[in-house]
């Protein structure tokens, strides 16, 4: 009994040494307040303190919006690895929490979770967000108007493009400082259905897209 218990022990002991554990000692980051459009970065350092190399598998996130790269997929016992974690706020505002996942081979099902929070703050101000034309008569020109304000800043807008070949756009400077109004004109021969596009305007100097949405309901003309 003495000798089976000894064996236990021991194994048990060997298997302590040999485990692999990644630890972050800081695993969640307040990047403050960004604005709408910024991209945030931030490195987590994740220590090997166990007696065998860790194997990086891979790293989820929960969103689309971002990304975890990891600066080497073999972490050496005592040595480190860095997540580089990003989040794209194009499009997000108010309280941001992403997290990332980072799954190794020895531990497939307990991942090591990091987080990014902090606040985006509206940088472009888009009225109205959807431009809707409901109802509206066939055999007629119809147009919409949407305003586009830079809240830090200019735009930097570029040539805004329809997703429709049917749908027209047209992007000019408005009467206050940073703003511009987008003009959406459907021909006067669209016919009758319900009709969908986006207009795409290219800003910050093309480095992000703007999205405005179109929806438009054309009647039949009554003979």
């Amino acid at each position: 009994m003495n000798r089976i218990y000894t064996v236990c022990l021991v194994g048990m002991l060997l298997l302590t040494e040999a485990s692999a554990e990644l630890v972050c000692d800081r695993a969640s980051f307040n990047f403050g307040e960004r604005t709408e459009g910024d991209v945030v970065t931030h490195a987590f350092i994740l220590r090997n303190t166990g007696k065998k190399t860790v194997v990086i598998d891979r790293v989820e996130t929960d969103c689309g919006c971002s990304v975890g790269e990891p600066s080497t997929n073999s972490v050496a016992p005592g040595a480190s690895a860095i997540i580089t974690a990003s989040l794209d706020l194009m499009g997000r505002t108010g309280k941001q929490f992403r997290d990332f996942y980072v799954f190794t081979e020895d531990s497939p099902r307990d991942p090591v979770a990091l987080t990014l929070e902090g606040d985006s703050a509206i940088r472009t101000e888009i009225t109205p967000r959807m431009l809707m034309f409901r109802n509206v008569p066939a055999g007629e020109e119809h147009s919409g108007t949407v305003v586009l304000r830079g809240l830090k800043g200019d735009l930097g807008l570029g040539m805004p493009r329809s997703s429709s070949k049917r749908v027209q756009c047209s992007l000019t400077p408005g009467a206050k400082k940073d703003e511009y109004i987008l003009t959406v004109v459907l021909p006067e021969d669209l016919p009758a259905g319900t009709h969908t596009a986006s207009i795409i305007i290219p800003a910050y100097n093309n480095t992000r897209m703007l999205v405005v949405p179109v929806y438009a309901s054309v009647k039949a003309s009554a003979d």
